[in-house]
């Protein structure tokens, strides 16, 4: 229930409190951590099905709930579509309860509307700089 201005000021307010660069992922960015480097989806991901008895895609599920990819995310494809930046503009990825589960998947983008805040959230990656 974040808007895109709330979610920008938290950014900015992370990182003057921790020192650290913290931003939106690009949409690069949130493909790499999606894939995880094998690419393979939750089977049971929280996207819209209505099929022999199977209902999904009824309410948002708890962040921690579902199969961690390879680097410990949860929930990055279904359940709520993430913000992602593009050349400066936000989109949001991976679909959300609401997307069928058909079109549910790491290659989902699409442009933001605000009539799907409910549905829409965000991480935050960092900066982190190796010493050599």
């Amino acid at each position: 229930g974040y808007t895109l201005k709330h979610i920008k000021g938290y950014v900015n307010w992370l990182n003057q409190e921790t020192g650290f660069s913290y931003q939106i992922p690009t949409h690069a960015q949130w493909l790499l951590a999606a894939k995880a480097r094998t690419g393979s989806l939750d089977n049971n991901r929280n996207c819209q099905l209505n099929a022999r008895g199977l209902v999904k895609g009824v309410r948002l599920l708890p962040v921690d709930i579902g199969q961690q990819n390879g680097w410990g995310m949860v929930n990055h494809v279904g359940n709520a579509q993430e913000f992602v930046s593009i050349g400066g503009q936000y989109q949001v990825a991976g679909g959300s309860k609401l997307t069928p589960m058909e079109n549910c998947s790491i290659d989902t983008l699409k442009p933001y509307t605000a009539e799907e805040i409910a549905v829409t959230g965000f991480r935050v990656v960092r900066k982190v700089e190796l010493s050599r």
